[in-house]
């Protein structure tokens, strides 16, 4: 596939995994290790609140899955749930003092591609400011954190020689209660990443949809996009839940600039991520034809 853009979906669980590794014009899989945990009490890498170990077996059954089929496997890191170090969905970027052990994982994100060839490309939503109706941190203290965690991991990946791609995603706007994640503004990632020459932007096309602050020109022009979460939604922001961002597969008709999007793709090359809810409710020939006619307007 010289020169073609990668495509592909997420995989929540190993069903969808196995799945979508077969499906017609599918070279890439974006693994969602907190899913997995979730629905298969399946670990890719074990924490125990004071270090990050692969597991092993797992991995190699990944590898093999995907190297019969010639598919990059890329991640999409855990988001912040709750401020409590001794879990990783507590791991806060926001705060300072969990940052060694974040550092950490990415150490073991550097290895687990050096080693296995999973995790090309990382995507991690930016530092969350508080969780349900508490604020833990001011916007400006969970911006300022990141600047600084995002230095620290731009210099790891140089000293280390890390070949993965690290992506900020953009996010939709902080919802009624006010608490959510920076990153809701273009400005907000122009700094995260300004002074970084290692780490790029994942763009997502669904939080965009319900954010109209949001400029996806801006992104594109800030830093060098890694990857592309491409579907979309009704448009419809919900003031009080996340249901909004309904995940479904983009069209000219539902997805505000999708020809620019195509564009972009034909021009730029970088890897699309489907991130499509309800797999179930396609046939393996429906999602196959999406990705085929995606590729024949790309092309």
């Amino acid at each position: 596939m010289r020169n073609q853009n990668r495509i592909g979906f997420h995989a929540r669980n190993w069903a969808e995994l196995e799945r979508v590794v077969n499906i017609e014009g599918v070279s890439l899989v974006e693994l969602k290790p907190e899913k997995l945990r979730q629905r298969d009490n399946i670990e890719m890498y074990f924490y125990d609140g004071k270090s990050f170990v692969i597991n092993e077996p797992i991995v190699k059954e990944i590898k093999t899955i995907c190297d019969e089929k010639s598919i990059c496997a890329q991640i999409h890191l855990p988001f912040e749930k709750k401020n409590d170090s001794s879990e990783e969905r507590g791991l806060c970027q926001s705060e300072i003092s969990h940052h060694p052990m974040i550092l950490a994982r990415y150490e073991m994100f550097g290895r687990l591609l050096d080693d296995y060839d999973i995790g090309s490309v990382l995507t991690t939503h930016p530092p969350t400011f508080g969780f349900g109706s508490k604020q833990l941190w001011s916007e400006q203290q969970s911006l300022e954190a990141g600047i600084a965690l995002y230095a620290k991991v731009d210099m790891l990946i140089k000293e280390k020689k890390y070949r993965f791609r690290l992506g900020i995603e953009n996010m939709v706007l902080p919802k009624k209660s006010g608490i959510g994640s920076i990153g809701y503004k273009p400005e907000h990632i122009d700094k995260l990443i300004g002074n970084t020459s290692e780490i790029g932007i994942t763009v997502d096309s669904g939080h965009r949809r319900l954010n109209d602050e949001m400029s996806v020109s801006k992104l594109f022009s800030y830093g060098h996009v890694v990857n592309v979460h491409f579907h979309s939604n009704a448009g419809i922001p919900s003031a009080v839940d996340y249901r909004d961002d309904e995940h479904i597969f983009a069209t000219r008709k539902n997805l505000l600039y999708y020809n620019r999007y195509i564009k972009t793709f034909r021009r730029f090359r970088m890897p699309i991520v489907l991130e499509i809810d309800k797999l179930d409710k396609f046939s393996d020939e429906e999602l196959g034809r999406y990705v085929m006619n995606l590729r024949k307007e790309i092309n």
